[in-house]
C-alpha cells in the first residue's frame, strides 16, 4: 500500500474512532448527512415547482424596480411595445436570479444541518433530472404571467416621473423676453390701437419650449408634453396680457373717470394709473406674475389717442359749423377760379381753405366744455392738434373731405350748366347738330365726341351752333363733360345712321359691279345709272330705316354724294378701259341677265373683272428668277426688267400678282405696285399648291406692307382705290394668270393670306382695315 493511501486510511480510522468516542457511529453520521441532502433536495424541487408561479403581492416590489430601470435607460424603453419586450426579459432574469438566491440559501441550511461536509453539487444532483431546464422554463413562464401586471404599473410610474422632471425643468421667459416676443406679435398683426386677441399669440408657441429635458429620452407617451407645456405658458402670457388690457381700459368704459379729461395725454395718464393699480407683480412666483408689458403701455398710448379722435369725430357730427354752406364754397372758388377747373385740385384747395378758416372755431368749440381755468389751455392744444397729419388732425381733415365730396358735385354741376349755356347758346334748343358736324366725326372714324377739342373743332363747321371763342372764365372739367354728353345724345345715333346708309352703298358696290359694267357697255348714261342705283338704295334703306333713331332716318347728303361719286367713278373706269374681243361674250351674257344687282362670289371681298394687258413672258436664262425676299429694284435699269413689267399695269390696281411659266417647268410670281413699291419675283412648283402658297405668303409679307403703307399715304387723285376719309378705304389687287398650271385654289390661298396681313396692318396702325378689291384675270 502506498504511503498516501496509508495516511488516508489512518485519517478515516481516526475519525471513526473519534466519532465512536463521542457516542455516534460513522453509519449514523452518514445517515444524518443523507437526510439533510434529501430534505434540501425536496425543498429545491418545491422551489422549482414555484418558479413559474406569479403572485400579485410581488407587484409593488417588481414594478418599483422595473420603473427605476426604465428611467435609467429611457432610450431603450422609449417605445412602449419595445419596452415591454425588454421588461419581460428583465423579469425572466430576475426570476432566475431569485431562484439562484433561494437555492443557495437552502443549500447553506442543509450544510449547517449535516454532521458531515456537504457539497452544493451533491444537493443539486439529488433534485431532479434536468433541473436547469426546468428552472429556465419556470422563469420564462413567470415572466410571461407577471409582465401583464407589472409592466403597466412600472410604465405609468416611469412616465409620471418623467413628466414631473419636465415640469420642474420648465423655465418661464423673463419680463424682457416676454416684451420682445409680444413686440414681434404686434408687428405681424398691424391692427393699430386694437388690443391683441387670444389667437394672435399662437405664433409664440414656437418660441416657448422647456429649456432642457432632464432625461436621456422621452417616452412615447410624453412626445407632446413639451408642446403642452409651451401651450400652457402661452395661455398664461396671453391671459396676463388680457388682464392688463382690461385693467388699463377700465377708464374708457367708466364715463365717470372721463370727467375733466379732454386730451389724449390726459386719458393716457388715467389709463396708466389704472394699470398700475390693477397689477400685483411677482416674478418669483411659479408661474410668475409679470409687471405691465411694454406692448400694453404702447396700447394705452394708442387707445388714449383713439379716444380723443372718437370724441372729436362725435363732436363734428353735431357741430353746426362743420357742415359747409354752398355759397361760401362758391365764394372761395371765385377767389382763384382757374385753379378749380379740375375736381381733385379744387377739392384740395377748398379743404385747405376750410381747415384754415374753421379750425380755430372747432378748437374753441371743443374747449368750451372745459373749466374756465383750463379753457385757453385746451383751446391752444386743439388748435395745434387739428393741424397735424395724424390724430385729431386726421379726423378733422377726413371730415372736411367727406363734406366737400358731398357738396361740391352739385355745386360744380350747376356752374358747369351755366358755362355750357353761355358758351353754346343753342345746346338747350331742340335742334340736332348739322350734318357737317356728323360728317366730321365720321371722317375721323369716331363713334362719339371723346374730347372737348374734338367738339369745338366739329361745331365750328355749324354756324347755327356758334360758341363764344373766349369765355370769361375757364371751363370746369364738368362743363366739358356736359358739353360732350349733350352733343353725343344726338351725335351717336346720327353716326350710327350714317354708317348704316354708307354700308348699304358698299354692299351695292360689292354686289352690282358686273351689272353696272354691262349697262355702261350698253350705252346707258351716268345720270340714268345714278337714278337706278338711288332707287335700289332707297328700297334697301326702307328695310332697315326703322332701326335708326327717328330724327336720323332721312338720307344724308353724304350718302347721296357718295352714291353719285361711286357711279361716276365706276362709269369712267369701265368706259375708259379698252376691252379685248374675247370679253364680249361675257359682257353679252351679263346684259342678257338684266339690271338686277347680283350676289357677290365672296362676301368679304369685291371681285372686279377688269381686262388687262398681257404680261411679257420671261426671256430665258439671262432673266434669272429671284427667290423670295430678294428685292428686284436693281432691274429698273435693265430693259425688260420686272419694274418695266409692272409699269404696264399702271392705273389698273394698287398691287399686282402676275403668274407666268418658266423655262424649267416651274412658275414665276411677279409682285409689286405699278409705282415700284414692294417689287419682287419668286419661283415655285405649281403642282404643290399648299407648299407654293406658303412660300408665296412668306415672300409677300414684307413687300405687301410696302404696298399698304404706300397706298395709305397716296394722293386723293387716284380715285376709288385710295384710302380716303370720305369713303370706305379699299385696296385693289390684280391676280393676273398667264399659265395654265395655276389652279384657282392658288388664288384663294393667296387671297386669304393677303386679307389676313391687311387686317394685322390696320390693327397695328390704328386704322380701319380697307376692303380688298380682288380682280381675277386668266389670259392663257
Amino acid at each position: 500500500m502506498k504511503g498516501w493511501a496509508r495516511i488516508l486510511l489512518w485519517m478515516l480510522l481516526s475519525s471513526s474512532f473519534l466519532y465512536a468516542k463521542s457516542g455516534e457511529s460513522s453509519s449514523k453520521l452518514i445517515a444524518k448527512k443523507s437526510l439533510a441532502i434529501r430534505a434540501a433536495a425536496q425543498e429545491l424541487v418545491q422551489l422549482l415547482e414555484a418558479q413559474s408561479q406569479w403572485v400579485s403581492k410581488e407587484n409593488q416590489e417588481l414594478s418599483g424596480q422595473l420603473s427605476g430601470i426604465m428611467l435609467e435607460d429611457s432610450t431603450s424603453y422609449r417605445n412602449k411595445a419595445k419596452g415591454e419586450a425588454l421588461a419581460e426579459a428583465w423579469l425572466q432574469e430576475w426570476r432566475r436570479l431569485d431562484f439562484e438566491k433561494e437555492m443557495l440559501q437552502v443549500i447553506k441550511t442543509a450544510q449547517a444541518q449535516s454532521p458531515l461536509p456537504l457539497q452544493a453539487e451533491t444537493v443539486q444532483a439529488r433534485m431532479t433530472v434536468g433541473w436547469e431546464v426546468q428552472r429556465e422554463q419556470g422563469a420564462a413562464d413567470f415572466s410571461a404571467a407577471a409582465i401583464k401586471e407589472v409592466y403597466p404599473i412600472a410604465r405609468a410610474v416611469a412616465v409620471a416621473e418623467q413628466k414631473r422632471y419636465l415640469e420642474e425643468g420648465l423655465r418661464y421667459p423673463s419680463q424682457p423676453e416676454v416684451d420682445e416676443m409680444f413686440k414681434e406679435v404686434d408687428i405681424k398683426r398691424k391692427q393699430g390701437p386694437l388690443p391683441l386677441k387670444g389667437q394672435d399669440f399662437q405664433s409664440l408657441k414656437s418660441k416657448v419650449r422647456p429649456e432642457s429635458i432632464p432625461v436621456d429620452a422621452l417616452f412615447d407617451e410624453l412626445d407632446q408634453e413639451p408642446t403642452r407645456l409651451a401651450d400652457a405658458v402661452v395661455r398664461i402670457l396671453a391671459g396676463q396680457y388680457l388682464q392688463q388690457v382690461a385693467a388699463a381700459s377700465a377708464p374708457l368704459r367708466n364715463e365717470a373717470l372721463s370727467a375733466g379729461v379732454f386730451t389724449a395725454k390726459e386719458m393716457e395718464n388715467v389709463m396708466a394709473k389704472s394699470l398700475r393699480e390693477g397689477l400685483s407683480a411677482n416674478l418669483d412666483a411659479r408661474p410668475p406674475i409679470y409687471a405691465g408689458f411694454a406692448i400694453v403701455h404702447e396700447w394705452v398710448e394708442n387707445a388714449a389717442q383713439q379716444w380723443e379722435e372718437d370724441r372729436v369725430a362725435a363732436f363734428l357730427k353735431v357741430w353746426p359749423e362743420g357742415s359747409l354752406d354752398v355759397e361760401t364754397l362758391r365764394e372761395w372758388m371765385q377767389e382763384a377760379f382757374p385753379r378749380h377747373v379740375a375736381f381733385e385740385e379744387s377739392l384740395a384747395l377748398l379743404q385747405q381753405k376750410t381747415m384754415g378758416a374753421r379750425g380755430p372755431l372747432l378748437a374753441a368749440a371743443l374747449a368750451s366744455a372745459a373749466p374756465e381755468a383750463r379753457r385757453m389751455e385746451i383751446k391752444t392744444y386743439f388748435e395745434q392738434s387739428l393741424k397735424t397729419a395724424g390724430g385729431s388732425g386726421l379726423v378733422w381733415r377726413a371730415h372736411v373731405e367727406a363734406v366737400l365730396r358731398r357738396k361740391m358735385p352739385p355745386l360744380r354741376q350747376r356752374i358747369a350748366q351755366t358755362q355750357v349755356a353761355d358758351l353754346f347758346p343753342n345746346f338747350g334748343a331742340d335742334k340736332p347738330p348739322a350734318e357737317s358736324v356728323v360728317a366730321w366725326f365720321y371722317d375721323q372714324n369716331l363713334k362719339e365726341a371723346q374730347t372737348f377739342p374734338q367738339l369745338t373743332e366739329a361745331l365750328a363747321l355749324d354756324p347755327d351752333w356758334a360758341f363764344a371763342p373766349d369765355p370769361e372764365e375757364p371751363l370746369l372739367a364738368e362743363a366739358e363733360t356736359l358739353a360732350r354728353e349733350t352733343l353725343n345724345q344726338d351725335l351717336v345715333p346720327a353716326l350710327k345712321s350714317l354708317e348704316a346708309q354708307l354700308q348699304l352703298l358698299r354692299d351695292m358696290e360689292r354686289e352690282g359691279m358686273d351689272a353696272l359694267k354691262t349697262k355702261v357697255l350698253a350705252g346707258e348714261k351716268t345720270e340714268e345709272l345714278y337714278k337706278r342705283w338711288l332707287k335700289e338704295w332707297e328700297k334697301r334703306w326702307q328695310g332697315i330705316r326703322d332701326q335708326q333713331s327717328l330724327r336720323w332716318q332721312a338720307r344724308f347728303a353724304r350718302t347721296e354724294n357718295e352714291l353719285r361719286k361711286t357711279v361716276r367713278q365706276w362709269y369712267e373706269t369701265v368706259k375708259d378701259t379698252p376691252f379685248p374681243e374675247e370679253s364680249t361674250v361675257s359682257e353679252t351674257a351679263s346684259a342678257e341677265k338684266g339690271t338686277d344687282i347680283e350676289e357677290p362670289s365672296s362676301p368679304e371681298m369685291i371681285v372686279v373683272e377688269v381686262p388687262l394687258h398681257p404680261v411679257s413672258e420671261p426671256q430665258g436664262p439671262e432673266e434669272e428668277v429671284q427667290e423670295s425676299g430678294d428685292s428686284a429694284a436693281g432691274d429698273e435699269a435693265q430693259p425688260g426688267g420686272i419694274q418695266e413689267e409692272l409699269e404696264e399695269y399702271r392705273g389698273m390696281a394698287d398691287g399686282i400678282l402676275a403668274f407666268s411659266d418658266m423655262a424649267n417647268g416651274d412658275c414665276r410670281l411677279l409682285f409689286g405696285s405699278p409705282d415700284g413699291k414692294g417689287v419682287l419675283t419668286v419661283g415655285f412648283d405649281p403642282g404643290d399648291v399648299e407648299a407654293s402658297a406658303q412660300k408665296i405668303a412668306e415672300s409677300l409679307r414684307g413687300p405687301l406692307l410696302e404696298v399698304l403703307n404706300g397706298t395709305a399715304s397716296a394722293h386723293e387723285s387716284k380715285g376709288f382705290r385710295l384710302f380716303t376719309k370720305s369713303k370706305e378705304p379699299t385696296l385693289s389687287m390684280l391676280f393676273q394668270v398667264d399659265s395654265p398650271k395655276i389652279r384657282h385654289q392658288m388664288s384663294i390661298q393667296v387671297r386669304k393670306m393677303i386679307q389676313k396681313e391687311i387686317e394685322a396692318w390696320a390693327k397695328e396702325n390704328g386704322q380701319k382695315a380697307p376692303t380688298l378689291l380682288w380682280q381675277d384675270e386668266m389670259s392663257f
